[in-house]
């Protein structure tokens, strides 16, 4: 019992000691956890200096690493360029045996272009579409041939668009052709049919020979001379309603055309419109008065062998006739308009100038439009002669005096208005000249002047008196040199003329 005592008080004194230390060690504790706490604190409010103050160290780092990074960009999209630059390049190359088709419908719907590889083909395309026009083919600028799709394409090019004019049907009123023809053996001609209207559709020409071992022709009017005698060549249409001959002689001697000259030599037309423009042949009997055509560019302006124009596309181009015999030429300056603009025409012309002309002499008429604005405004001149003669250019109306009386000048429009005056053609004044000629002795001198009168420049006697001094009858000779004076030579008198009439005579002193 006594240990258990001492058991318990050595327990309780352990306690009491472990509650001593307990509560030093408590305190303590305590005592650490209150410095760590202010530790804790002041290392917090150091931490936020620190951290505030390192806030730009760290942005500067940043930025520093950005300036590093973007010239790293740049450098990469520099080499992005680069490669890019390379790559087209070898494309290019790649590229360099494509070529590329255009079309032009001329007026007609649009049709996108083509490209193919060198040597390649290109699909022909749907046919375009165009109102009062059927479609033809395509052919290559320059050309007129229809293109070939099989061909292979070695280079760009632009194909074009070939249209017939959809027209009214225009009935046939008669046809004719060249009454005679004189051709040599072996020699070709083509005879010209006119139709009336030049216009008429649906006509089909039949042609013949009465002897082809004469003459021959096919069924383009080309006629052939095979050997000397005489034939008639017939054309006449399909339906046998209309016909005309030529009578053809084939003979050594033939007459070749020595001029041709067009009615209009400047003419306006429309797309897909036509006109005709006839031709005079000089001489009249020529043997062969056949004629041919030609446009210089198709792609403005057709002819076809009868002279019939039709306008392709706007522009300007010319037409040459040529005579078959002499080959004589003649141009025609055709311009080409769009169709769709609206059309102005002449309602009437009139003459102005001069009304009187001398013979020699020329005067220049002018042919005033109506209205002015009148789409086109091409003329031409012409002259019928009457009691007098005259010459007149038909382009630019200037018309020369040839005989003195009157003529007739006609001006007429591309529509067929007109308006005519009347011209006077007068004589030229007369110039009357008394020519003196010293008559000369053996040493020189001289006593007397010769007396001759002269009326524009030629010898003249058909007068009565001269009124020199005291007067010079036409029967003197000569007349004394005192009766000349130092201030004769040009001056003025006068002359009768053996009519009663008297004019103005000027002394011409010869040395």
């Amino acid at each position: 019992m006594a240990e258990n005592k001492k058991k318990k008080s050595s327990s309780r004194s352990a306690s009491k000691k472990s509650g001593s230390s307990q509560k030093k060690t408590s305190t303590k504790n305590a005592k650490r956890t209150e410095e760590v706490k202010t530790k804790n604190n002041s290392q917090n409010k150091t931490s936020k200096k620190t951290t505030k103050s390192s806030t730009p160290a760290r942005s500067t780092s940043t930025k520093k690493k950005s300036n590093g990074s973007g010239a790293t960009i740049g450098k990469a999209i520099v080499f992005i360029v680069v490669a890019i630059l390379i790559v087209l390049l070898l494309l290019k190359g790649c590229n360099k045996g494509e070529y590329t088709v255009k079309f032009d419908s001329t007026g007609g719907s649009s049709i996108s272009s083509m490209t193919t590889d060198e040597n390649g083909n290109i699909k022909k395309p749907d046919d375009p579409v165009r109102e009062g026009y059927v479609f033809e083919y395509w052919y290559l600028e320059g050309e007129d041939e229809p293109f070939d799709f099989n061909q292979k394409i070695t280079s760009d090019m632009k194909l074009l668009a070939k249209w017939h004019a959809i027209s009214d049907d225009v009935e046939l009123k008669g046809i004719s052709i060249e009454k005679t023809l004189t051709l040599k053996p072996g020699s070709e001609s083509t005879l010209n049919v006119t139709l009336d209207p030049s216009d008429a559709t649906g006509v089909e020409l039949v042609w013949s020979s009465s002897d082809n071992s004469i003459v021959k022709v096919d069924q383009k009017g080309k006629v052939t001379a095979v050997k000397k005698g005489k034939a008639t060549i017939t054309v006449q249409t399909s339906d046998g309603k209309f016909k005309a001959t030529c009578t053809v002689t084939v003979s050594e001697k033939v007459v070749d055309v020595s001029k041709i000259v067009l009615d209009k030599h400047d003419i306006t037309i429309y797309v897909g419109k036509s006109a005709n423009v006839g031709y005079k042949i000089t001489p009249t009997n020529a043997s062969d008065k056949g004629v041919t055509w030609k446009s210089d560019n198709k792609n403005i302006a057709t002819v076809d062998k009868y002279g019939n124009i039709v306008g392709v596309k706007v522009g300007t181009t010319t037409i040459t006739v040529t005579t078959n015999s002499g080959k004589k030429t003649d141009k025609l300056t055709v311009r080409v308009k769009d169709n769709s603009t609206k059309e102005v025409p002449v309602t009437s012309v009139k003459i102005s100038g001069k009304t009187e002309v001398q013979v020699g002499s020329s005067i220049t008429l002018t042919a005033t439009i109506t209205p002015s604005n009148a789409t086109d405004k091409s003329v031409t001149w012409s002259v019928k002669n009457g009691t007098g003669s005259a010459t007149i250019d038909k382009k630019t109306g200037k018309l020369t005096g040839t005989k003195a009386g009157t003529v007739t000048v006609t001006v007429t429009t591309s529509n067929g208005k007109t308006h005519s005056v009347v011209i006077t053609v007068k004589e030229k004044p007369a110039s009357y000249v008394l020519v003196l000629t010293p008559n000369r002795m053996a040493n020189g001198n001289f006593v007397s002047y010769s007396v001759s009168v002269t009326k524009n420049g030629q010898a003249f006697t058909g007068f009565k008196k001269i009124n020199f001094g005291n007067g010079i009858s036409p029967k003197t000779t000569n007349i004394a040199s005192s009766a000349v004076t130092a201030d004769t030579n040009g001056k003025t008198y006068t002359i009768t003329l053996t009519d009663g009439s008297t004019a103005s005579i000027t002394v011409d002193v010869k040395k």
